[in-house]
Order: structure tokens, then C-alpha cells, then sequence
């Protein structure tokens, strides 16, 4: 009975000794994992950091004028603007992507590290088929153990009016495929806002397309 009081203490001593061993080195593996709520929108790769807070480390501000990064998810999918941006940024620990589209009722997973005062995640990707909505969720603090799940809310970019004709589009939109990413000389409405959803007006149909309230799910999992 001794011997193994012993060992089991021995036991919690090398857990203990592990988990020292990990905050001490300083990165915590997180998984974590996407799910697209909607009924008939698609995601594009996603785009996720680790961070400190700071004002200079946003995705986007609503209520003002879109960045150039965002605009190019935004309108097209392309997140490599983030990743040319933040890759080096002091204030950013990590960033990874998800690969391929995420289909309606489809999930994907990754892993993401974080760091002392990182602790806290931003994420964003464009929703397919639209003129230039993401689904996006910004500063959202790491559990320290287990997990936890957040949703993820559709915005409006602003920077492309919402023709809602599949020609303005990128990708599969309908029956058609192959439609424009950026539109420089359309300007939207201007600014960052909640998204409108569908409104069946062109080549997209509100009974296939639209959706209400959250668009996806997001769980974050402590690995080591």
C-alpha cells in the first residue's frame, strides 16, 4: 500500500512537473474545430491568429471603413493579406488556415498555439456565394483548460454592392461558375456593417441562400 502512495505520488509529480514544463516553455496547443451552420452558404478557408489585445491587431471595426486585407476575403477569399500582415506582427504569436471550403454542415479542424499574454483568438473567412460577406469572430480569450465554443457572426465588408448576381461572384454561384473577386471600381455602401443576409433580388434564391442569426460554431480545445 506504501509503495503505491509512493508511485502515484511520483506519478502527480511528473504530471506536475510536465505541465510546469509547458507554461514555463510558454506555448499552449490548442484544437480547434469550425463548424458552417448554414443552410446553403459555403466557407472559404479561414484565417486564424493568436494575439495579444491591442488596437492595432483587428480583423475589422464596425461602423468604418474596411481594410485592404478584409476587402480581399471579403470579395474574393483571399486571406493572404492577414497572413503578410500579421505573420510577423509583434503583437502575434501564431496564425494558421484552414484548407478548402467548408460546406454547409461541414467541419474543420486545426491546431493554433498561444503564449503567455496571447491568449486571445480572432478568425474570419469569406461566405460563398456573396458580394462581400465574411463570417468572422474577433478577440476571443482561450480556456485555460477544457474547452469552450463561441459562434461566429456574418458582416457585410461594404465594399461591393450586394448585386447578388452570380457574375460578380467567385466560384460556384448557382448554375453558374466563374465570377469576378474584386470589384475596385464598386465601393459598396462604405463601411462595415451587420450583414443583410439574401434578399433573392438577382440569382440568388432566399429558400437556398439566406440565413438568420449565427452562421457557424467554433470549438477551441486545450491540447498540452
Amino acid at each position: 500500500m506504501k509503495k503505491s502512495l509512493i508511485a502515484a505520488g511520483m506519478l502527480l509529480g511528473a504530471l506536475s512537473s510536465s505541465a510546469m514544463a509547458v507554461e514555463l516553455n510558454g506555448n499552449r496547443v490548442y484544437e480547434v474545430t469550425i463548424t458552417n451552420l448554414t443552410k446553403g452558404m459555403y466557407f472559404t478557408p479561414f484565417f486564424v491568429a493568436t494575439h495579444k489585445k491591442s488596437p492595432d491587431i483587428r480583423v475589422l471595426r464596425r461602423g468604418e471603413i474596411a481594410s485592404e486585407e478584409l476587402e480581399s476575403v471579403a470579395e474574393g477569399g483571399d486571406i493572404s493579406g492577414y497572413q503578410n500582415l500579421w505573420g510577423n506582427h509583434p503583437r502575434v504569436h501564431d496564425n494558421q488556415s484552414t484548407q478548402g471550403l467548408i460546406a454547409p454542415g461541414d467541419t474543420k479542424m486545426l491546431r493554433i498555439e498561444s503564449k503567455g499574454r496571447y491568449q486571445l483568438m480572432s478568425l474570419v473567412a469569406m461566405m460563398l456565394p456573396t458580394n462581400d460577406t465574411v463570417a468572422v469572430a474577433q478577440n476571443v480569450r482561450f480556456p485555460k483548460y477544457g474547452k469552450k465554443a463561441f459562434m461566429l457572426r456574418a458582416l457585410d465588408a461594404g465594399t461591393e454592392t450586394n448585386s447578388e448576381l452570380c457574375h460578380d461572384i467567385p466560384g460556384k454561384c448557382s448554375d453558374y461558375e466563374g465570377g469576378v473577386g474584386l470589384s475596385p471600381d464598386d465601393k459598396g455602401e462604405g463601411f462595415v456593417h451587420t450583414s443583410p443576409g439574401v434578399h433573392g433580388e438577382a440569382n440568388l434564391t432566399r429558400k437556398d441562400y439566406d440565413w438568420r442569426g449565427a452562421v457557424g460554431r467554433v470549438t477551441v480545445k486545450f491540447i498540452h
